[in-house]
């Protein structure tokens, strides 16, 4: 990086964990200005990252709605944090689904379907899916208070 490009930054840590830092760099093979750089910019990044948009997954995922309905997906919902709407932006996005019943769907028919929606969600999305018949207990509680029906 250009030094025009680069501004001073100053902090006052503990001794201990400047000595970690050190011992990081070194193991890195880095300068420890250099791994402070990393430090600071995914922690920024991370901080810039929006949280999910229950509007925004919706959308998208209506928008394939004919190419998931082909591999079996009957209905498909939001639930969690991001269906109440408070989501952080470290949120995974929580989806129930029901299957077309008059199909069998293999484990690996099921991981295709997964696989299908997180590239429809991106893949700095988490994901976490569960067939609505096998949510129990608190969980299927919690999830039908919280669903949104996509479709």
């Amino acid at each position: 990086m250009p030094a025009s490009d680069t501004a001073y930054l100053s902090a006052r840590v503990p001794a201990s964990l400047r000595n970690r830092l050190k011992s990081i760099a070194a193991r890195r093979g880095q300068k420890m200005q250099d791994l402070l750089n990393q430090i600071v910019e995914d922690y920024v990044e991370r901080e810039d990252k929006a949280a999910p948009s229950a509007n925004e997954i919706i959308r998208r995922l209506q928008d394939h709605r004919d190419v998931l309905t082909r591999m079996g997906v009957r209905h498909l919902f939001l639930f969690g944090s991001v269906a109440r709407g408070d989501a952080r932006p470290d949120s995974d996005i929580d989806l129930a689904y029901d299957l077309i019943p008059a199909r069998k769907h293999s484990l690996f028919a099921l991981g295709e379907i997964e696989q299908e929606i997180q590239g429809i969600l991106g893949p700095s999305n988490k994901i976490d899916m569960a067939s609505r018949k096998d949510l129990f207990g608190h969980v299927r509680e919690s999830a039908l208070a919280d669903e949104i029906r996509i479709f």
